[in-house]
């Protein structure tokens, strides 16, 4: 018997990303700082009790949901999640803040590229009643090496009684590592801006230009401003620091022109290759490229000024492909028919979930736009719908784009709609085996009107065509469907379709006839 382990370049070398970003989330701020410095950190994590948790919080893919148990601080919680999410093994640098401090992604990232991780340290603004600890809602800046000792002796957190949970976890950061915090490491400083009343006081204030995080924030609207306030202050640097390697370009350009001269100080009288020469093109490549990625900087960050937030909160945008290796792929549908990527077939008529699919989104799509047309006093009337697309993204859901023909007093007119079926209320599980992610499963299927038995019906029969095309798996599924209020025929049906699947495929169903609200 021959074993083979899976080897991971960064589990085999040690290599870890740079910076996580831990956000304590109690509010629809959260979704908000995800929408804004989420697109510009390597990796942002939410942690948010499930009691806070509302519609637009649950759809985050980044989310972490915890429970507090009996008279705990929910800090005790929160540090077991990291723990078992082995995220204190995984980076260089932690930054812990809640949702009410905005933090400047771009200093933030120039700051930890410029000091070293590799010794404990606790970074942040000193607590005006303890100056040993520092302050949450400045946000604390940890080295790996001090999240280590931070999970190691998290257990003396159990005893701390505190009035609230910051600074529980203040005085739980100085106790389990035994730091005490620095607003100065290593030449550099950790800068913070307090908010006044109005953000255009803030603004006024040069260092805030500097500041690695700006707190309290009173709204959504004040994460907004002041993440378009900092995209407009990182677009002015990276555009000086381009004009700065122009103008080196501009004088390195002349020197090779003219070329080193002899005797010293006099025109040369001929302009000869040489190795002086050499340098200067290696140099001239060097800044070219460097103008070259400070470009695609500032095209990233006017995208991101000129798209705003996006829908749903916090999720990237469909139009935006991951990178050039992963551009997805749309089906096309009209009325009678879809078009969808398969390796076989690709036109189907339009029929069953797939109809039913198309008709509401036409339906809402026609909604928009004739009340959009009643504000205007515009008369048109709906001719038919001429082109459909859509596009499934296990983050946002349901993407579509659909081309809807008007006849009005002006001639036809197509109006082009995008609409998004989200979906609600997911997670995604962060501790499961690679061996069994998806060779052991568990569906569980709520029926709790008789208006659903035709989905559940048609979701089994897709099943059934899934376990035909996928013959040769050794996956482990189960299927629990859970009945209430449903009538007793149509139980029956959903019974044999069950029993079925159960004798012709091997698959462990449970049939449930009630289940709790």
């Amino acid at each position: 018997l021959q074993v083979v382990r899976a080897r991971f370049l960064a589990t085999e070398l040690g290599i870890r990303d740079k910076l996580a970003v831990i956000l304590l989330g109690q509010s629809s701020l959260t979704v908000a700082l995800n929408a804004s410095i989420g697109r510009h950190l390597p990796h942002l994590q939410l942690f948010v009790e499930i009691s806070r948790i509302d519609g637009d919080i649950a759809a985050l893919p980044n989310l972490a949901a915890y429970r507090p148990t009996g008279q705990q601080h929910p800090l005790i919680s929160i540090l077991g999640l990291i723990f078992n999410m082995t995220m204190h093994e995984k980076y260089d640098w932690y930054y812990i803040m809640p949702d009410t401090t905005y933090v400047n992604p771009f200093e933030l990232m120039r700051f930890v590229n410029h000091v070293n991780w590799n010794r404990p340290v606790a970074i942040g603004y000193k607590d005006d009643e303890d100056t040993t600890r520092c302050s949450l809602q400045a946000g604390i800046l940890l080295s790996n090496p001090a999240m280590q000792l931070l999970m190691q002796h998290r257990h003396l957190c159990n005893s701390i009684s505190s009035s609230s949970d910051h600074a529980a976890l203040e005085t739980c950061i100085h106790y389990a590592t035994n730091l005490s915090c620095t607003n100065f490491y290593q030449v550099y400083f950790f800068f913070i801006a307090k908010q006044h009343t109005s953000l255009a006081i803030v603004f006024n204030v040069f260092e805030i230009h500097r500041s690695l995080s700006v707190s309290p924030l009173l709204s959504d609207a004040d994460a907004h401003a002041l993440h378009q306030h900092f995209l407009h202050v990182e677009l002015d640097r990276i555009s000086s620091e381009i004009d700065v390697l122009s103008a080196e370009i501009a004088s390195l350009s002349d020197d090779i022109a003219d070329g080193p001269s002899h005797p010293a100080g006099l025109p040369p009288f001929s302009k000869p290759p040489n190795r002086h020469q050499h340098f200067l093109h290696v140099e001239l490549d060097r800044i070219s490229s460097e103008i070259d990625v400070l470009s695609v900087e500032i095209a990233s960050l006017s995208d991101d000024i000129a798209d705003g937030p996006s829908h749903p909160a916090g999720l990237p945008a469909f139009s935006k492909p991951p990178n050039r290796h992963q551009v997805p792929k749309w089906q096309f549908f009209t009325t009678t028919e879809i078009f969808k990527n398969e390796p076989n077939q690709n036109v189907y008529a339009l029929s069953g979930d797939d109809k039913l699919d198309v008709e509401e989104i036409v339906a809402a799509a026609r909604k928009y736009v004739e009340k959009s047309g009643h504000e205007r006093e515009d008369s048109e009337e709906f001719v038919q719908l001429r082109n459909g697309y859509r596009l499934f993204d296990p983050m946002r859901g349901m993407d579509y784009i659909v081309d809807l023909l008007y006849r009005g007093n002006n001639g036809v007119r197509v109006h082009r709609i995008h609409l998004t079926r989200g979906i609600a209320s997911t997670q995604l599980l962060n501790q499961v085996p690679y061996v069994k992610e998806d060779t052991d499963l568990t569906i569980v299927v709520p029926l709790g009107t008789t208006e659903e038995v035709g989905a559940v019906r048609r979701l089994l029969a897709h099943h059934v065509h899934l376990c035909e095309s996928s013959s040769g798996d050794n996956r482990q599924t189960r299927i629990v469907v859970a009945v209430r209020g449903v009538d007793p025929s149509a139980i029956r049906l959903i019974n044999n379709d069950v029993i079925e699947l159960r004798i012709r495929y091997g698959l462990f169903l449970v049939f449930i006839d009630r289940f709790l609200a």
